[in-house]
Protein backbone atom coordinates (compact mmCIF):
# COMPACT_ATOMS: atom_id res chain seq x y z
CA UNK A 1 0.00 0.00 0.00
CA UNK A 2 1.44 3.37 -1.06
CA UNK A 3 1.33 6.49 1.10
CA UNK A 4 0.53 8.65 -1.91
CA UNK A 5 3.87 10.48 -2.00
CA UNK A 6 5.74 10.59 -5.26
CA UNK A 7 9.49 10.37 -4.74
CA UNK A 8 11.55 11.27 -7.78
CA UNK A 9 15.00 9.89 -8.14
CA UNK A 10 17.86 12.37 -8.13
CA UNK A 11 19.59 12.77 -11.44
CA UNK A 12 23.29 13.19 -12.11
CA UNK A 13 22.64 16.88 -12.73
CA UNK A 14 21.55 17.20 -9.09
CA UNK A 15 24.90 15.87 -7.87
CA UNK A 16 26.76 18.29 -10.13
CA UNK A 17 24.57 21.37 -9.64
CA UNK A 18 24.38 21.45 -5.82
CA UNK A 19 28.14 21.21 -5.13
CA UNK A 20 28.80 23.58 -8.04
CA UNK A 21 26.54 26.24 -6.55
CA UNK A 22 28.10 25.69 -3.13
CA UNK A 23 31.65 26.09 -4.50
CA UNK A 24 30.65 29.14 -6.55
CA UNK A 25 29.11 30.78 -3.46
CA UNK A 26 32.22 30.02 -1.43
CA UNK A 27 34.52 31.56 -4.05
CA UNK A 28 32.35 34.68 -4.42
CA UNK A 29 32.22 35.09 -0.63
CA UNK A 30 35.98 34.69 -0.36
CA UNK A 31 36.63 37.32 -3.03
CA UNK A 32 34.14 39.84 -1.64
CA UNK A 33 35.37 39.24 1.91
CA UNK A 34 38.96 39.84 0.84
CA UNK A 35 38.02 43.11 -0.84
CA UNK A 36 36.14 44.26 2.26
CA UNK A 37 39.07 43.38 4.53
CA UNK A 38 41.52 45.25 2.29
CA UNK A 39 39.26 48.31 2.24
CA UNK A 40 38.99 48.15 6.03
CA UNK A 41 42.79 47.99 6.39
CA UNK A 42 43.24 51.04 4.13
CA UNK A 43 40.61 53.01 6.07
CA UNK A 44 42.28 52.12 9.37
CA UNK A 45 45.69 53.22 8.05
CA UNK A 46 44.29 56.56 6.89
CA UNK A 47 42.55 57.03 10.24
CA UNK A 48 45.82 56.33 12.07
CA UNK A 49 47.70 58.84 9.91
CA UNK A 50 45.12 61.55 10.60
CA UNK A 51 45.20 60.75 14.32
CA UNK A 52 48.99 61.01 14.42
CA UNK A 53 48.92 64.30 12.51
CA UNK A 54 46.41 65.75 15.00
CA UNK A 55 48.56 64.61 17.91
CA UNK A 56 51.68 66.11 16.38
CA UNK A 57 49.94 69.45 15.83
CA UNK A 58 48.51 69.43 19.34
CA UNK A 59 51.74 68.41 21.07
CA UNK A 60 54.01 70.76 19.12
CA UNK A 61 51.68 73.72 18.83
CA UNK A 62 51.59 73.59 15.04
CA UNK A 63 48.96 75.33 12.97
CA UNK A 64 46.01 73.24 11.79
CA UNK A 65 45.88 72.34 8.12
Amino acid sequence: MSSGLLVAEMTTAHFIYIPGVFILGTVIGYVLGGKAAESNRKDAAQRDLRREARRARRDHGGTPL
